[in-house]
């Protein structure tokens, strides 16, 4: 039996079936020539997201993932919320490989890309289909969230397990800023939480 508080949180997400059709209908549109998340130039990353980041810049962000917790943040519309996100993120060693680990940065035009280990405890962005991807919302920019938290991120190899894949709510909290994103996968919630990288 599915009680309210399940049906609510199963509002405003696309199905797996239904984010395949989706995906499927955005590559024929690839194909016939429109502009595709990995032509995006990586200057679009923003100033908020460093290509680089060293280990002394990994370790203060992580220092974050102790401090105690700031207040919920709820933006009223989805392009508020994408303001909020925009930038280099950083997993506080969750224990499960996912989209979101190590860290990643989110541009303002709906793409991501995964930072990976420079070797030297520091990290470096990185290319490729397994690296790079989009994230949406359930409606445009100019809508109000009406409390939908709501964020699906794919990566461009459409991998649908956690390690390509989330779809799940994005909660917002500030000082420190953190994200608690959550996945959805075969009958589990995994749960990450991400601090900024580069700054509180």
């Amino acid at each position: 039996m599915v009680g309210p508080a399940m049906e609510e949180r199963r509002k405003g997400r696309l199905s797996r079936q239904g984010l395949t059709l989706l995906v499927v209908a955005s590559l024929s549109l690839v194909a016939c020539g429109s502009p595709t998340p990995a032509a995006a130039d990586a200057s679009v990353l923003t100033s908020d997201a460093a290509e680089t980041y060293s280990s002394a810049d990994v370790q203060a962000a992580l220092a974050q993932c102790a401090l105690p917790h700031g207040p919920a943040v709820l933006p009223h519309t989805y392009l508020d919320k994408r303001a909020l996100m925009v930038g280099a993120w950083i997993d506080c060693l969750s224990s499960d490989k996912t989209v979101y680990a190590p860290g990643l940065a989110f541009a303002p035009d709906g793409t991501w890309r995964r930072y990976l280990s420079d070797g030297n405890g520091g990290l470096t962005l990185g290319w490729g289909a397994k690296n790079q991807g989009t994230y949406s919302f359930p409606n445009s920019d100019d809508h109000p969230t009406a409390d939908n938290p709501y964020v699906v991120v794919t990566s461009v190899d459409l991998d649908f397990t956690p390690a390509g894949f989330g779809d799940g709510a994005f909660t917002l909290e500030m000082s420190p800023n953190r994200i608690l994103a959550t996945i959805d996968y075969l009958e589990q919630t995994i749960e990450v939480w991400l601090v900024r990288l580069g700054g509180a």
